[in-house]
């Protein structure tokens, strides 16, 4: 062989393989760098096994729902999860679990006591809003009624004068003008009386109202007293 097969020969596999024809066979042969490159073809035909890929189930962790079973086989069927769970999860992490349920369970108690607690304390508003207005129309009914009583009662001793003097009066014209006086007076006297009844009546409605609206207060009073005794207990629950 020649010096071009020499180099082909012993020369690097990444030569391109190139037919040689031997000038007294005339056979034509492969170089090395094709031997080898169909040897890396060959074994990359080998068939390799698939491989399966299995996700992890990814875990959460939230607050436990209290499903009641409707039927015996959902009952039975929340039973057996409930034993995977454990069964599978093991002690650390099921002991990790329920302190976090603990945990989100409290703050879930927290909040619901402390929006009926703002409910409570809107409700406690609105009727001391409405205390304060019935106790003005109060103050001005009897604003209204005091002069009406002092004027009722200086007419009633007026009247009481009156009947003395016509005891005293032996004349009999004399006794008729005290006696129309005094009439007069128990006139004004029995218009008094009226328009104080009218206010009286008045007032007796808003006082009513003003008992009412203080057994509603009352009422919420011992509901705030019984959440704020729950929440107190739930907070030391958590701890």
């Amino acid at each position: 062989m020649d010096e071009t097969q020499n180099n082909n020969l012993g020369g690097s596999t990444n030569l391109p393989a190139t037919p040689i024809t031997e000038p007294s066979s005339g056979v034509v042969s492969t170089s090395p760098a094709k031997v080898v490159e169909e040897k890396k073809l060959e074994s990359t035909d080998t068939i390799t096994p698939p491989v399966i890929e299995v996700k992890p189930v990814e875990a959460t962790f939230s607050a436990p729902v209290m499903n009641i079973a409707s039927t015996p086989a959902e009952k039975e069927l929340a039973d057996k999860l409930e034993r995977a769970k454990l069964a599978m999860e093991g002690p650390t992490r099921t002991a990790a679990r329920e302190e976090r349920e603990h945990e989100l369970d409290t703050k879930n108690k927290l909040a619901k006591l402390d929006a009926k607690l703002a409910e409570i304390a809107k409700q406690k508003e609105a009727l001391e809003i409405t205390w304060i207005k019935l106790d003005e129309n109060r103050t001005g009914l009897r604003k209204m009624i005091d002069p009406i009583v002092e004027r009722e009662t200086k007419l009633e001793v007026d009247e009481s004068q009156l009947e003395e003097q016509e005891k005293n009066t032996v004349g009999e014209k004399e006794r008729m003008t005290l006696e129309q006086k005094r009439w007069a007076i128990q006139e004004a006297r029995h218009k008094a009386e009226e328009e104080k009844w009218v206010y009286d009546n008045r007032l007796f409605k808003i006082e009513d109202q003003i008992k009412d609206n203080t057994s509603a207060y009352q009422k919420i009073l011992d509901e705030e007293t019984t959440l704020l005794t729950e929440r107190e207990a739930v907070e030391k629950s958590g701890i």
